[in-house]
């Protein structure tokens, strides 16, 4: 799955309109920033269809403001409960050496981690967690390794030098099943890096 995320902005470089624009160059959904415009500004961003019709909102959850984990829930129109989530995670070191903070998507029963590297085309990268068990096609037995094995990446988030702001590139299914959550995922990305 392949989308890309077209970025509009004020004229002093603020978003106030995302574009999420399938392979075919049609737009699928928009996404504002909401939030920021509250007595007490957050980072609340509402989905809506390419009609204008909202879709879902990401909603910050109410945590200490002393915490460096930040937790936000994508809520569908008219549900009250939801399946997915994002979890923004920060350490001292972080904070110090101005890195990306680490994800963690929660996609229904699957759950994900997000790296993200501050300079080149490659902004995040996907993976899925250690331990996760894989299907096996019937016969095919895995090596012994001695070693831990490395988490499979599953899917990147680009920031190219041209074209549009951000491209989105899954290749999990239940990634594939939520472009909602991984537009969201983005937006909340890129609030953070022009914040």
């Amino acid at each position: 799955m392949e989308y890309a995320i077209h970025k509009l902005t004020f004229s002093e470089g603020r978003a106030y309109r995302y574009q999420v624009v399938d392979r075919e160059g049609e737009v699928r959904y928009l996404a504002e920033p909401t939030g920021l415009f509250l007595p007490t500004p957050t980072r609340q961003i509402t989905l809506f269809d390419a009609d204008h019709q909202p879709l879902a909102r990401l909603e910050p959850l109410a945590t200490s403001p002393w915490r460096w984990t930040r937790t936000y829930a994508l809520l569908l129109e008219g549900e009250t409960e939801s399946n997915v989530a994002i979890e923004e995670r920060w350490t001292l070191v972080d904070r110090l050496l101005l890195r990306l903070p680490t994800y963690t998507l929660r996609v229904g029963a699957y759950t994900y981690t997000a790296h993200g590297k501050r300079y080149g085309e490659a902004l995040y990268e996907l993976f899925e967690p250690q331990g996760t068990e894989r299907e096996l096609p019937e016969g095919v037995d895995l090596p012994v390794e001695e070693e831990e094995p490395q988490p499979r990446k599953v899917g990147e988030i680009l920031h190219p030098p041209v074209g549009p702001n951000y491209l989105i590139l899954v290749e999990a299914d239940p990634l594939r099943q939520a472009p909602l959550a991984l537009a969201a995922f983005v937006v909340l990305v890129d609030l953070h890096l022009h914040g």
